[in-house]
């Protein structure tokens, strides 16, 4: 055992350096928190990401509208306004509305929606769009919503003003991926008013995107 320490001794007093000690857990901990805590936030998407909004007119042959959102939530815009926008769930938006309305809107006109939820849940309702309030069925959490509605007719008309809305604080349903489908409103005969087709995209939040930014650089 001597013999040994007096080794070490030597081999030290020659200038060799100690070997280098690993990592302690608290220095590991401390460098890795912010990763893994942003790394959860991505994670937990399905819960607390953004919303990618999109939408593609097709047809409209009852007047014009033009609904443009304030502020740069939005990435492009077309002749019906703002698209592509980027909504945060908790959040308030201002929008400018032009709409016009060329015929009056009857009893026998509906809205059909038929959408699919991350690619495998069915999301379907139709309702009148006057004289009766619109009842649908959230899919997954299985509980029903009851919208009202104007009385009938809905009279053509004009409409220049500027609203605010606000986004629930959290998703009323669960979604992984996002939905989409097509909106469809229709007179009577059935002859289509306005076909528009829907895309909603879930996204990370911007606070996991820039803590993941700052630790990538």
């Amino acid at each position: 055992r001597s013999l040994r320490m007096r080794t070490a001794t030597k081999s030290r007093a020659k200038g060799t350096p100690p070997p280098t000690p690993l990592p302690t857990s608290t220095t590991t901990r401390t460098a890795m928190a912010p990763r893994l805590y942003a790394l959860l936030l991505l994670c937990a998407s399905s819960a607390t990401a953004d919303l990618v909004l999109s939408r593609s007119i097709e047809a409209l042959t009852i007047g014009s509208v033009n609904t443009t959102l304030e502020g740069t939530a939005c990435a492009s815009k077309d002749k019906y306004g703002s698209n592509d926008c980027h909504l945060k769930w908790g959040s308030t938006y201002k929008a400018d509305v032009t709409a016009a309305l060329t015929k009056d809107l009857g009893e026998g006109v509906t809205m059909t929606a038929d959408l699919t939820i991350d690619g495998l849940i069915p999301f379907q309702f139709s309702c009148k769009v006057c004289g009766a309030n619109c009842t649908i069925t959230v899919p997954i959490i299985k509980e029903k919503v009851s919208i009202p509605a104007p009385p009938c007719p809905i009279k053509a008309r004009t409409l220049k003003q500027s609203m605010s809305f606000s986004l629930p604080t959290a998703p009323p349903i669960k979604m992984q991926a996002g939905f989409d489908g097509t909106v469809l409103l229709a007179d009577a005969s059935g002859a289509q008013l306005l076909k528009m087709s829907v895309k909603a995209e879930t996204a990370p939040g911007q606070a996991a995107m820039q803590m993941l930014a700052s630790e990538a650089t």
